[in-house]
């Protein structure tokens, strides 16, 4: 019978300096992680053109959900503290993607709500939840263009600014205590929908025009007129 050869051959001190050596670099990683700033998110988001919410979460050095969502309030913060100096599109995306992140790492965690800071943009920016663990995020003012491509997400505010919900999928807001102020059901209709019903609409004006008399065709430009010999 034959004994499985040992991890760590030789004596026990050698068994005791690995140990060490990982304690050291996973006290490196948790200053790292305590330390990280907005801007070294931005710095590690290399191709600024295009920000994705997996691009952030590789960015961030949180392990597990409870880190994530520590850093994620903490930044949360940072950005809210002077947020005008975000000028360009993708670092709000960024900023976005973060409360996304936060609030499925609570959901995860079915540890409630995530708060944000008031007047930021892309809140929920594509959330992804479920119809049993449906996301929640909260603020008193939250900013333009929250829950854009966002699934099964819940809006609790005093007020939300414009275009929130685009190409959503079973959301809503609520403002006022609980006063529901826009839901989008399972099944929004999309670009592709409003084409068609354009189309369908100008057929019929064509169709309708077609029938009218020759005299109001020729004023319309619809016919030449007749050459006189």
């Amino acid at each position: 019978m034959r004994f499985p050869s040992p991890v760590f051959e030789g004596s026990s001190e050698i068994l005791k300096e690995h140990l060490i050596v990982n304690q050291r670099e996973e006290e490196a990683r948790q200053r790292r992680c305590d330390d990280f700033s907005l801007s070294e998110l931005f710095l590690n988001l290399s191709s600024r053109d295009r920000v994705s919410k997996i691009r952030v979460r590789r960015a961030i050095p949180a392990r597990d959900d409870q880190e994530v969502v520590k850093l994620v309030e903490r930044l949360l913060e940072e950005a809210a503290s002077d947020y005008l100096r975000l000028r360009e599109q993708w670092q709000r995306e960024a900023v976005g993607y973060l409360t996304s992140l936060g609030a499925e790492a609570l959901s995860r965690q079915d540890k409630g709500a995530l708060r944000v800071p008031d007047d930021l943009d892309y809140v929920g920016l594509e959330a992804q939840g479920s119809s049993d663990h449906r996301l929640t995020i909260t603020a008193r003012r939250i900013g333009n263009f929250a829950g854009v491509r966002a699934s099964y997400l819940d809006l609790e505010a005093e007020a939300v600014g414009d275009y929130c919900f685009r190409r959503a999928h079973s959301c809503k807001a609520r403002v006022d205590e609980g006063m529901l102020i826009l839901q989008v059901k399972p099944r929004p209709i999309f670009v592709p929908a409003w084409r068609e019903i354009r189309l369908a609409v100008y057929r019929a004006l064509t169709s309708a025009a077609s029938r009218l008399p020759r005299p109001v065709l020729r004023r319309l430009g619809r016919l030449p007129r007749r050459r006189r010999a």
